[in-house]
């Protein structure tokens, strides 16, 4: 398995917009949810880990929506892809987020957090990609859709990682721990997928 604080094996050449909402929402999470980690009374909570940090419950909370789009895109893969490998991780990823959802669920109400949406402009900007995704079809979906999952994937193992650092143990963490480890593994599938499939 690859190491959890090792180098992300995603590239970016030739796929400049991948990136953009994964900046955005990490930064989101690190600036607000570390700064109140810092300011929360950590003792208790590591002792125990029954009750979640504000930088956890903030983590679920964001994160609940966010696998909801994973899942998403994960249908629209089953709908449209014909491509085996592209299929096979795609269900194996929905099985996986559609499992974790009520565990984030219970993290966020703990937290005393209802689910929070992506800002308006990342709203768009997960539309739009989904609009265009909509309108490919054979190996040319694919390869967009490998460019806009792997991008999901990469935004997914960097809140997780950051929230680790300000985590108070117990539920969260073994869902941030096991969200992190399983999409960087499925993360290098999708990158050996793409060479597959070629850049079209």
């Amino acid at each position: 398995m690859i190491g959890r604080h090792g180098g992300l094996p995603w590239r970016i050449t030739g796929r400049p917009r991948r990136t953009s909402a994964v900046a955005v929402l990490a930064l989101a999470l690190a600036l607000v949810g570390g700064s109140q980690a810092l300011a929360h009374d950590e003792g208790d909570d590591r002792k125990g880990g029954e009750h979640p940090s504000a930088t956890d419950a903030r983590w679920a909370a964001m994160m609940i929506p966010h696998h909801r789009t994973g899942i998403e895109l994960t249908e629209l893969a089953l709908e449209k892809s014909e491509n085996d490998g592209v299929r096979d991780l795609a269900a194996e990823s929905r099985h996986d987020q559609q499992r974790e959802l009520p565990k984030l669920e219970k993290v966020a109400r703990a937290g005393g957090l209802e689910p929070m949406p992506p800002e308006k402009p990342i709203r768009r900007f997960n539309e739009q990609q989904m609009e265009k995704l909509r309108e490919l079809s054979g190996p040319e979906f694919d390869r967009a859709w490998l460019d806009v999952f792997s991008g999901h994937h990469v935004s997914a193992i960097m809140m997780s990682d950051v929230a680790l650092a300000g985590t108070a143990g117990g539920l969260a963490e073994k869902l941030q721990e096991q969200i992190h480890d399983v999409q960087l593994e499925q993360l290098a599938r999708m990158n050996e997928l793409r060479e597959e499939v070629g850049e079209g």
